[in-house]
């Protein structure tokens, strides 16, 4: 992911969790140093993101080229609770989207199938 600018700002949401956290590590052995989307954020590098507060969003996509996305575990509703948050993403600049998802999920579909959905229609550059 952007490895060839280790300049780009990239944010990964969930970054303490099981997932994010191995996407943290692995951009730092890289030379990236990524800021981590948390909803308790202790560190420097942490920053404060909940996907059920979306006004947390437009501070933490502040200046970022790119975010890995893991969708919240709170809630089987993705299709209301994700698209909005990505669109103030979009709304700060944010041009590359990376989702932890399976490719095989049918856009449109429950629950992760609407995000797919919704990164097709909307955004650029993506990938699951």
């Amino acid at each position: 992911m952007m490895e060839k600018d280790k300049s780009a700002k990239i944010l990964v949401t969930g970054g303490t969790g099981t997932t994010g956290r191995l996407v943290v590590e692995g951009l730092r052995e890289r030379g990236i140093i990524p800021e981590i989307g948390t909803r308790t954020p202790s560190r420097e590098s942490e920053v404060l993101f909940d996907w059920q507060q979306p006004e947390t969003a437009r501070r933490a996509f502040d200046g970022v080229d790119a975010v890995y996305i893991v969708a919240p575990t709170n809630t089987s509703d993705h299709g209301a609770v994700v698209p909005p948050v990505l669109d103030i993403a979009r709304s700060c600049g944010v041009r590359r989207f990376v989702l932890l998802s399976a490719s095989s999920l049918e856009a449109g579909g429950p629950m992760m199938g609407q995000i797919h959905a919704y990164l097709t229609d909307n955004v650029p550059e993506w990938t699951v």
